[in-house]
């Protein structure tokens, strides 16, 4: 008799602990992976070019640059904006956003060129 009170006492525990857990669907993706872009800009040729990436809400952004010279990303981004300077050669720009679902531009002026549009859904 005393076995068949523990059994349903058990799965009681079990699943109030399983709706305790970190079901984080609703939560928004600020601890997704940053999306890696690599971002080549060689004798005024840009790639990628006008592409759209998909990100999630609260993902971050690692553009990989390799830049035959200096120069600077444009995030049209609500407000102000943000410009990401990047040197010649090899370097890495991380962009946080916390932007609500819809289209980002990034662009460069040098050659004059949207590098990627940013779609978070």
């Amino acid at each position: 008799m005393r076995r068949s009170i523990a059994v349903p006492a058990v799965l009681a525990t079990c699943l109030f602990f399983a709706a305790c857990g970190d079901d984080d669907s609703d939560a928004p993706a600020g601890d997704a992976e940053p999306k890696v872009i690599e971002v080549t800009i060689q004798d005024g040729t840009v790639t990628p070019n006008g592409e759209r990436v998909e990100l999630e809400r609260g993902q971050d952004v690692e553009f990989l640059m390799d830049a035959d010279k200096a120069g600077e990303l444009h995030v049209h981004t609500d407000g102000d904006g943000q410009t990401l300077p990047y040197n010649k050669g090899v370097s890495t720009l991380d962009l946080a956003l916390d932007e609500s679902p819809g289209r980002i531009e990034v662009e460069t002026h040098d050659p004059d060129v949207v590098v990627v549009l940013l779609e978070i859904r």
